[in-house]
């Protein structure tokens, strides 16, 4: 089963980010589902502009979701991830 979302507005991203949130805590309490989830973010900035996402969640999605099959991926270029990171 593939579901495919792209959220462009503020409200969606927000909604994108609570279902990450809630597949994370999902699979903490059950284990590993069987599929992996993969959710693709391409302007880290946004991202973090839109969500106000606490630096300890962005820190668990990143380490933790992995080992649980929730995978994230940040599209573009590394100096510019960090860099937008590092300003929040």
């Amino acid at each position: 089963h593939q579901v495919a979302n792209f959220a462009e507005e503020r409200e969606d991203i927000k909604a994108i980010h609570q279902l990450m949130i809630e597949d994370l805590k999902q699979r903490e309490m059950d284990g590993p589902f069987e599929k992996d989830s993969l959710y693709i973010i391409n302007d880290f900035k946004t991202y973090i502009d839109c969500t106000y996402i606490p630096e300890d969640d962005v820190k668990k999605l990143i380490t933790k979701g992995p080992e649980l099959g929730l995978n994230i991926l940040f599209v573009g270029i590394h100096k510019e991830l960090i860099d937008a990171y590092d300003k929040q």
